[in-house]
């Protein structure tokens, strides 16, 4: 009995060490969801097998929806591309799944609860397979990237109207050969 008083001693301080690391974790775990949340960035877990998703609270939120209101069903989910992007969106899948490669990649548009459509890019990598080689589960994150495409489709159309201003300018400069008298348009 003389061991009791250490023995006690040991557990109390094992179950400080684990408050403390729990503790630790918690504050990790908060830092990281505040992290997701500023950086409008969505967490998933997709377990092929299964056919179903789970998302984050943040991508939910990003889509509009309240925390478990997103679709897990991944046909239900392929509702939500933009009709325009669906089938290359699908086909990026099927090929990552069958051809081994170590990152997914993916950019498109996905409808909001309110109708409008979102611009992600989704990002992903398999972390667990069976003993076939089948993906079991795939982790990634989405992030909006809508403003950065509306910057990209400004650029693209700036460019455009820079291109036609330039065609009109060379259409209307006129050359003069004064030792001659002639006049010559455009530089064809």
């Amino acid at each position: 009995m003389s061991d009791d008083p250490g023995r006690l001693e040991e557990a109390l301080a094992e179950i400080k060490r684990l408050q403390e690391a729990n503790r630790e974790l918690e504050e990790r775990a908060r830092r990281s969801s505040l992290a997701l949340e500023a950086a409008t960035e969505g967490l998933w877990e997709w377990y092929p097998l299964e056919n179903r998703q789970w998302t984050s609270p943040s991508y939910a939120k990003m889509l509009g929806y309240e925390e478990g209101e997103v679709p897990e069903q991944m046909e239900e989910l392929a509702e939500l591309l933009h009709p325009e992007d669906a089938e290359r969106a699908t086909a990026n899948v099927r090929r990552f799944l069958e051809s081994g490669d170590k990152e997914y990649r993916n950019e498109t548009r996905i409808r909001k609860k309110d109708g409008s459509y979102l611009w992600i890019r989704s990002r992903g990598k398999i972390v667990e397979r069976d003993g076939e080689g089948r993906a079991t589960l795939v982790v990634g994150t989405n992030v909006d990237v809508t403003e950065e495409k509306r910057l990209e489709l400004e650029r693209e159309r700036e460019r455009e109207r820079i291109e036609q201003a330039a065609g009109l300018v060379t259409a209307l400069i006129w050359e003069a050969d004064f030792e001659r008298g002639a006049i010559f348009r455009g530089a064809n």
